[in-house]
């Protein structure tokens, strides 16, 4: 049952929020309601006002009240739900929410401060501008999470998932089976999951990228990054910048590459973890000189005379290990 309660309420009276799925068709937000199987059984649509740029701005069903009292109100931001046979929607101008269908679909929050699930399925989702939350809840893995602008957070599901946090100060998270996770532009925040190995890459900032339990790879990118191994043989590279790196448990690999060394240091190097500092870029390695202290390794060019200083908490010169390439 539907009714009116004045001029631009929408009541639902026999029915709460699952039994409904709604999307942007146009200049209408239509609403369908499912019967118990799953299928849509009645449609209701209700017009859009347009903005001169596009973006929609106005509903005029200004709320939407449901049997169990949720309301969606359409003056803080459109709430769609696709229904089975939807398979793409865009928000508006304002804090939209945005939930996906068991299909392959395609979101984009547009402006605002929006929330998307893409569910099951394969699933592209865009946050745009704004600060968004973009999660896959699904369970085939294939998605990709792109937020753009603003600074949003990123969440991947089960299964190869994709994240790209864009422009900003993001926060990406890693779910299960491994997933690929880009910060982009910003001080971003990586966290890889207990399930899988990660590949994760903070990208110009200072950045946190942190391990999972199982063989990552990490790497800072430009900026001043603290990297996390966690559990596992993870491989850690921080970039350019004074990058800090812990190993965490496992056999972890530091590469460092000389030209990039600005007060970088390791924290828990502990070779009888088979913990291995691998130094890269050199065109020959040969005329590399190297001095371990007690705190310390530093790396002569013999033959133009730069130096290098790498701090290293738990090296010894009996025990450490080395790799010039």
């Amino acid at each position: 049952e539907q009714s009116n309660e004045g001029a631009n309420a929408l009541v639902f009276a026999d029915l709460d929020p699952d039994d409904v799925r709604s999307a942007l068709d146009g200049a209408r937000w239509v609403f369908t309601v499912l019967d118990e199987t799953g299928a849509a059984s009645e449609y209701l649509a209700v017009k859009v006002i347009r903005g001169p740029d596009g973006h929609d701005v106005a509903a005029t069903m200004a709320t939407v009240t449901f049997a169990d009292g949720t309301v969606w109100d359409a003056a803080q931001g459109l709430f769609l739900h696709l229904g089975p046979e939807d398979t793409e929607s865009a928000g508006t101008a304002m804090n939209d929410t945005l939930l996906g269908s068991a299909g392959d679909n395609r979101l984009a929050g547009m402006d605002g401060d929006d929330s998307m699930d893409g569910g099951e399925g394969i699933d592209v989702l865009y946050g745009w501008n704004g600060n968004d939350t973009l999660t896959d809840s699904g369970t085939e893995g294939g998605d990709l999470l792109y937020g753009e602008a603003g600074n949003d957070t990123l969440t991947g599901g089960d299964g190869w998932d994709s994240l790209y946090g864009g422009n900003d100060d993001d926060t990406l998270f890693a779910s299960r089976d491994g997933d690929a996770l880009w910060g982009g532009n910003g001080d971003d925040s990586l966290r890889g999951s207990g399930n899988g190995a990660d590949d994760m890459k903070g990208g110009k900032g200072d950045d946190r990228v942190i391990g999972g339990g199982n063989d990552d790879t990490l790497s800072g990118g430009d900026g001043n990054d603290f990297l996390s191994g966690g559990g596992g043989d993870d491989v850690l590279d921080g970039g350019a910048g004074r990058d800090t790196y812990f190993g965490g448990a496992g056999a972890d690999v530091f590469q460092i590459r000389l030209d990039e060394l600005d007060g970088d240091q390791i924290r828990d190097f502990d070779a009888s973890e088979g913990d291995i500092v691998e130094i890269l870029g050199l065109s020959d390695p040969e005329r590399v000189s190297v001095a371990i202290g007690s705190d310390s390794v530093t790396l002569t060019d013999t033959l133009t005379g730069e130096v290098a200083e790498l701090r290293i908490s738990g090296a010894q010169e009996t025990d450490f290990v080395m790799i010039l390439g």
